[in-house]
C-alpha cells in the first residue's frame, strides 16, 4: 500500500530543492553510498521487491553524483557534500584511473574496484568535465581544474572528427550521435561559467554549429538523433524518429548557451518547445513520451522519469522568456514527480519508469537520474517560475 503523496511544495519556492535537502541527498549520501569501496552504487531498490541493478559501475554515474552533490553544496542544500564528493573521487582515483591517461576515468570496473572496461567514451568524458566544472565552482578545487584541461586535451588531441564535433570514443563505430554532444556542450558551458576562460565558449560555439548544420531538422522542428560517420541522418526503418526529453534539455541548454554570449534565446530552442508541446507529450496525463514520430506518433509510449525533469526546466526557461502558461507547467510538472513517480517509494529514492497506460514498473531505482533532478533544482534557482509574468518576448524566426 503507498502511503499519502508527499507535498513539498509547501516547504520551499523550489519544491525540488525541498526534496533534494530533506530525502534525497542524505539517502544517496548514506545508503546509495558502497560502505566498502566509498563508491555509488549504480541502482537501489525503491519499492519492495524490486529487482537488483547492475553490477558492473560505469563512471558516468560517479561523475554524475560528484555534480549533483557539488551543486548541492553551492546551494546549501546539503552539509556533508564535500565528504560525499570526496569519497566519490578517492574511488574514482583508486580504481579508475586509466592506465595510459592520467586524469581520465575508464568507462567501468568491478564492484571489487578492478577495470572492467578501459574505453575511453566522449559521453562518459561530457560528465567527467560537468563534475570538474562544478567542483571548481563548489570547492575551489584546482585538481580538477587541471583535470579538465587533460581531459579536453585528449578530446582534441584523440578524438575530434575531422568533419566536426567528436567521435563516439577510441573504438570503432558506425553512428554518430547528438547526445554526447549536448552533453559536451553543458560541460563546457558549467567550465565556462566556473572560471569564465574563453577557450570553453569556443567549444561551446562548435557544437551550436553542429545543431544548426545537423541536429536540427526544420522541416519537422525535431532534433535528430543518430548519423553516420558523414553526419547523414541514419532513420530505424525510415522513420524519423525523435525523443521530447532531449528537445527540452536542449531547451536549457541554448538558454545558459545565449545567456553566455549575451544573445536572445536561440530561435530552435523555440521550435523544439513547440514542438514537444504539439507531438512529445501524452494528452492524458501531460507526461512527456520516450520516443516519438517526427508526426507525433509514439514509438515508446512509455515515460521515463527524467524527461519530466527536463520538461520542467524547459518550461522554466520559456516562463523567463514570458511564454503564457509555461509557468504553471513546471509547478504541475514538479507535482507530477512526486505523485506519480515517488509517492510510495523509499524516500529519496523514485521510480524510473512507467509504462503506456501510466502503470508504475518495478525496476531498479537509477542513481544516474538523481542528475536530472538535481538540474531541474538548480534551473528553479535560476527561474523561479513567478516570474512568468513578464510581457511576452517577441516571436523568434529562423530567418
Amino acid at each position: 500500500m503507498s502511503r499519502p503523496v508527499r507535498n513539498h511544495s509547501g516547504q520551499s519556492r523550489n519544491p525540488l530543492a525541498s526534496w533534494l535537502r530533506s530525502e534525497a541527498l542524505p539517502f544517496w549520501a548514506d545508503s546509495g553510498i558502497d560502505t566498502v569501496t566509498g563508491a555509488c552504487h549504480e541502482s537501489v531498490t525503491a519499492v519492495p521487491d524490486a529487482p537488483a541493478g547492475p553490477e558492473i559501475r560505469r563512471t558516468r554515474v560517479q561523475t554524475r553524483q560528484i555534480y549533483t552533490f557539488s551543486a548541492a553544496h553551492c546551494h546549501h542544500w546539503f552539509d556533508d557534500s564535500a565528504s560525499t564528493v570526496g569519497s566519490l573521487q578517492a574511488y574514482l582515483h583508486a580504481t579508475s584511473t586509466h592506465p595510459r591517461h592520467d586524469c581520465v576515468w575508464v568507462h567501468s570496473t568491478t564492484p571489487c574496484g578492478d577495470i572492467a572496461s578501459a574505453l575511453l567514451d566522449t559521453y562518459d568524458m561530457a560528465f567527467a568535465l560537468l563534475a570538474c566544472a562544478w567542483q571548481i565552482r563548489a570547492f575551489g578545487d584546482e585538481r580538477a581544474s587541471e583535470r579538465a584541461r587533460v581531459i579536453c586535451q585528449l578530446l582534441e588531441d584523440r578524438l575530434r572528427a575531422d568533419n566536426g564535433g567528436w567521435l563516439e570514443g577510441n573504438y570503432p563505430s558506425e553512428q554518430r550521435r547528438q547526445n554526447p554532444h549536448m552533453h559536451l556542450l553543458e560541460a563546457f558551458l558549467a567550465l565556462h561559467q566556473s572560471d569564465g576562460s574563453p577557450r570553453w565558449l569556443e567549444l561551446a560555439q562548435r557544437i551550436i554549429a553542429l545543431l544548426e548544420d545537423h541536429f536540427f531538422d526544420p522541416v519537422h522542428g525535431v532534433l535528430l538523433e543518430f548519423f553516420d560517420s558523414n553526419w547523414r541522418p541514419s532513420h530505424q526503418g525510415q522513420v524519423i524518429t525523435a525523443e521530447p526529453g532531449h528537445m527540452a534539455e536542449w531547451i536549457y541548454l541554448l538558454k545558459q548557451y545565449s545567456t553566455a554570449v549575451g544573445e536572445n534565446l536561440h530561435p530552435i530552442a523555440h521550435h523544439f518547445y513547440a514542438t514537444v508541446s504539439r507531438l512529445g507529450r501524452d494528452p492524458h496525463s501531460g507526461l512527456l513520451y520516450n520516443r516519438v514520430t517526427a508526426t507525433g506518433r509514439p514509438i515508446d509510449g512509455s515515460k521515463r522519469l527524467w524527461p519530466q525533469a527536463e520538461w520542467i526546466k524547459a518550461n522554466l526557461v520559456m516562463a523567463e522568456e514570458g511564454v503564457p502558461g509555461a509557468a504553471e507547467l513546471a509547478s504541475e510538472g514538479a507535482q507530477q514527480l512526486f505523485r506519480r513517480y515517488m509517492d510510495g517509494c523509499t524516500p529519496g529514492t523514485y521510480l524510473d519508469l512507467i509504462d503506456a497506460d501510466d502503470k508504475p514498473v518495478n525496476t531498479p531505482c537509477p542513481a544516474s537520474t538523481l542528475y536530472h533532478l538535481t538540474t531541474a533544482a538548480v534551473a528553479w534557482e535560476e527561474f523561479p517560475p513567478q516570474i512568468a509574468n513578464r510581457r511576452p518576448a517577441p516571436a523568434a524566426s529562423l530567418s
